[in-house]
């Protein structure tokens, strides 16, 4: 009824960049508190994989990141770039700015780039997008 149309009303949102009309359903704060929980559960799990932040590759990930993340202007973010030594060709981003990429993905990235020092952004940019326009908010996606 006229209680629900309210409801949906009240939670309508205009998407970043696009100006997309959507509902959300969760506020911000509780989605970056959500996104900083994830995040520690994530690390557990992952953290002997993690590679020490002072490791090259380590930062070049980190400088990309912050690149894409200063494009993003998302003040309330705390953004945090992390690498994971894994075969694996991934990368995703938490909400609040948190990146996990894998090292599976920079050695597909050095086989496509063919010695060209530039790229990964592309990559990197679209999983901060989704972040920025809150795609991974509890009732639409799922982190992996």
């Amino acid at each position: 009824g006229g209680g629900s149309a309210v409801y949906y009303l009240s939670h309508i949102d205009y998407a970043p960049y696009t100006n997309r009309r959507r509902m959300i359903d969760v506020s911000r704060a509780a989605e970056l508190q959500l996104g900083e929980q994830n995040f520690k559960q994530i690390m557990t799990v992952l953290g002997p994989n993690v590679v020490p932040a002072n490791h090259p590759e380590a930062r070049r990930v980190s400088r990309i990141g912050r690149r894409v993340a200063a494009a993003a202007h998302q003040d309330d973010f705390d953004w945090e770039f992390v690498l994971v030594d894994s075969p694996e060709t991934n990368a995703f981003c938490i909400p609040g700015g948190k990146v996990v990429v894998y090292s599976g993905l920079l050695d597909l990235l050095r086989d496509a780039e063919k010695g060209r020092r530039r790229g990964g952004g592309a990559t990197t940019g679209g999983d901060d997008g989704g972040s920025v326009h809150r795609h991974s908010r509890p009732n639409e996606s799922v982190l992996f």
